[in-house]
């Protein structure tokens, strides 16, 4: 193999002083340009394979808070359920982050994808402990899909990393989005064996990467030099940065998730009707949040994380402070600020998520988990105190629970405040060494 040469990020052809290296032939250099056009389409591939994977796992793990409704159970044990749950399979990711970023990506990913169907089987349970069971199951399949699916989708590409975690977030919000009305149309016309039939979309799915007989390689754009520095990049970690990025998240996903989860209560006591009690608000919310994501990973890319996390949660604060004046008796108030909340919440998770994969290149894996399952095990038992507050025994309402959990929204964008502007990657900025 004959002498490196360096391509800088403009594509041009480096040459040191003193004629070290010979200048590559423009064919070398044309050999070059198409590899890294073939690896940079081969990651979007991958990108758009995870997030495919993800619309079915999130479509699975959305169901819960209508399923509740439908199957009339306690407002109280329905909140402790989510909130064990969740704690469990997220504190999974903790164990399947470092795990993937170790050679088990592939599995991880399409186990995940089939262990998430175990929530189509809960019209077949028949006690609190069976639907407990089966959550924490589904759980721990989303647990193990979620941050090796992330790591790839982050590795992507170097300077488009939030547009990446963007079009992977996307997928989810998509399932997410139709998961309710799915479920809630198919509870209500099929027997509960039926309902379970749903499972086998995501086995399918799941299945099917798991038969592919090489996953797509993080970082597959960002050529060979960039791969190795990201794998064995040496150097403590930015640990403050990260702490800051996991206070934002961490208040962002408790608050979001009180809100999803009180969705059917809000619109039934606002006199909403059934259609967005059962599924409509859910959906339309989920909507608005997808909408977000790219914009939210371009501005990212362009502007940094700083401004983008501090406007954001300032706005998404004021949302459901119009929530709880104004928009417990009036749908179409309510309607437009939980939509704007939504919307303005999920920019957290792209910000996040970009930033945490570009600080931790070479763990990328372990940062997803970090920022994105130890957040959700700390914000868990936000459905269940939302639940205590909005209980009318003791004086509270849907309503009232948001606008106490709506301070986590300030507190968000005060955190954000510690976030200081931080050089790019050494990866991202050093030219790469292609073999000549």
């Amino acid at each position: 193999m004959g002498s490196p040469v360096l391509v800088g990020s403009a594509g041009t052809v480096l040459r040191p002083r003193g004629g070290c290296w010979p200048l590559a032939a423009s064919g070398t250099v044309s050999r070059v340009s198409d590899t890294s056009r073939d690896g940079e389409r081969a990651a979007w591939v991958g990108v758009a394979a995870v997030a495919a994977g993800h619309l079915s796992v999130d479509a699975c793990m959305g169901i819960w808070p209508v399923f509740k409704v439908l199957a009339r159970l306690d407002l109280g044990t329905a909140g402790l359920i989510a909130a064990a749950a969740a704690i469990a399979g997220n504190g999974l990711q903790l164990l399947f982050g470092p795990l993937a970023d170790r050679g088990l990506r592939r599995l991880l990913i399409g186990a995940g994808v089939v262990v998430a169907g175990a929530v189509c089987f809960l019209p077949l349970a028949g006690s609190p402990s069976a639907l407990l069971a089966l959550m924490v199951v589904a759980a721990a399949g989303s647990a193990a899909f979620h941050p090796s699916a992330a790591g790839l989708a982050g590795g992507a590409s170097r300077e488009r990393s939030g547009l990446a975690v963007a079009v992977f977030l996307a997928g989810g919000y998509l399932g997410f989005a139709f998961s309710q009305l799915a479920f809630a149309a198919a509870y209500r016309g099929l027997p509960a064996g039926g309902v379970a039939l749903f499972c086998a979309a995501p086995a399918a799915l799941g299945l099917a990467f798991l038969a592919f007989r090489r996953a797509p390689a993080s970082g597959a754009g960002a050529g060979p030099a960039a791969r190795t520095a990201a794998v064995a990049a040496p150097g403590a970690a930015p640990w403050g940065r990260l702490a800051v990025l996991f206070a934002i998240q961490g208040l962002a996903s408790a608050v979001g998730t009180a809100v999803l989860f009180l969705l059917p209560e809000l619109f039934t006591a606002a006199g909403g009707g059934q259609v967005l009690a059962l599924g409509g608000a859910h959906c339309l919310v989920t909507l608005a949040a997808l909408a977000a994501l790219v914009p939210a990973g371009m501005a990212r890319d362009r502007l940094g994380a700083r401004p983008v996390l501090l406007v954001t949660n300032l706005a998404s604060g004021l949302c459901l402070a119009v929530l709880a004046t104004r928009g417990a008796t009036q749908p179409a108030i309510l309607l437009a600020s939980v939509l704007g909340f939504s919307a303005l919440n999920a920019v957290n998770n792209v910000v996040a998520l970009a930033e945490g994969t570009r600080l931790l290149a070479h763990r990328r894996s372990s940062a997803s988990a970090l920022l994105m399952g130890l957040p959700w095990i700390f914000s868990a038992p936000a459905p269940a105190l939302a639940a205590w507050l909005a209980q009318p025994g003791r004086g509270g309402s849907p309503g009232m629970a948001l606008a106490w959990m709506g301070v986590c929204a300030p507190a968000a964008a005060l955190a954000a405040l510690w976030l200081r502007p931080a050089s790019r990657a050494p990866a991202e900025n050093a030219p790469a060494a292609i073999a000549a």
